[in-house]
């Protein structure tokens, strides 16, 4: 009998185009668990080794706030794969279409520090998720358990690459609208903190339940960036490694502050950190984790006070931005 039946119990079983998707139990401990087993066999053992998600495996250890796969199993006969998974409930972008408005900031404080977590330790152990992005966030125990309780799981490790890996790299990812400005800019040449942008645009999208920067193609990408954080002052480390001399144009943008409401003073200082547009001027993960934001409890909500740049801009420009 294969590893894999011996083991398990299959509670449920869907089917998809090139695997079946399984919901099954550990007969020793009655854990429950998600499988997914390939219909086509494995044919060189070759092009197991390699397949991402088992590198994965065997380099980064578990994490509660890590998707990853947990196990994998080869049929005794046939040579078919069975990889195993945590369970999950929901993506976090079908979540946030439960809620209206985004979450309150304590709420979203708490799910990003978890998937900041999850980041934190995908970095410590060499790799960057090059996608993230709410389909590839997971969360466990949503259902029919208080608001506050959830997992969040990094999911999508498919795309990672390793940090001490040579670029460039493919430039379809991350996502277009989670995509920063050193993705647009250049040849492939990025690293590590194309993931802290992306999260810096998570983060946003926790708090209001929209994305931040809604372009449709690269260029209207970056047009809406500049539109908010404005013409940066410096971009020398993208022009040195650009393929095509950017097109910038010369304005102020908007500000972070029109779009955040009542944010509190922290939670702005962090977003704006994790938004720079020198990759070497953002805030890492390790440091972010340790920023006063998650330390401390939240300070009382933003009134203007503090931060000039909101005090001169016109509401309509808000509107304008997002009207598409």
């Amino acid at each position: 009998m294969p590893a894999f039946e011996a083991k398990f119990d299959v509670l449920e079983k869907f089917d998809g185009k090139f695997c079946e998707f399984l919901n099954v139990q550990e007969k020793l401990t009655g854990s429950n668990f998600m499988a997914k087993k390939f219909k086509q066999p494995c044919r060189k053992k070759e092009n197991l080794v390699n397949c991402p998600e088992i590198v994965l495996m065997q380099r980064v250890p578990y994490h509660e706030h890590v998707f990853g796969l947990m196990d994998y199993f080869v049929d005794t006969f046939g040579d078919r794969i069975t990889f195993l998974y945590d369970t999950v409930d929901i993506k976090l972008r079908d979540m946030l279409k439960d809620t209206k408005g985004g979450f309150p900031e304590k709420l979203a404080k708490n799910y990003l520090n978890q998937i900041a977590s999850g980041l934190d330790h995908l970095h410590k152990h060499g790799f960057f998720h090059r996608n993230i992005n709410p389909d590839n966030i997971l969360v466990k125990d949503y259902s029919g358990c208080p608001r506050g309780s959830e997992i969040f799981k990094l999911a999508g490790l498919e795309n990672s690459r390793g940090m001490y890996s040579l670029p460039p790299y493919t430039e379809t990812v991350p996502s277009n609208r989670y995509k920063p400005p050193e993705c647009i800019l250049t040849a492939g040449q990025y690293g590590s903190k194309v993931d802290i942008w992306a999260l810096g645009c998570v983060f946003y999208e926790l708090l209001k339940q929209k994305q931040l920067f809604r372009g449709h193609s690269d260029i209207e990408q970056l047009d809406r960036i500049q539109s908010i954080l404005g013409t940066p002052r410096s971009i020398l480390s993208l022009k040195n490694k650009n393929s095509v001399e950017p097109v910038f144009k010369n304005r102020a943008g908007i500000g972070l502050d029109q779009l955040l409401g009542e944010v509190s003073l922290r939670g702005r200082h962090l977003l704006k950190a994790m938004l720079q547009y020198e990759p070497e001027q953002r805030i890492n993960a390790k440091r972010l984790l340790k920023h006063p934001y998650f330390t401390e409890p939240i300070q009382e909500k933003y009134k203007g006070r503090c931060e000039p740049e909101s005090w001169t801009k016109n509401k309509n420009i808000v509107k304008k931005i997002y009207k598409c």
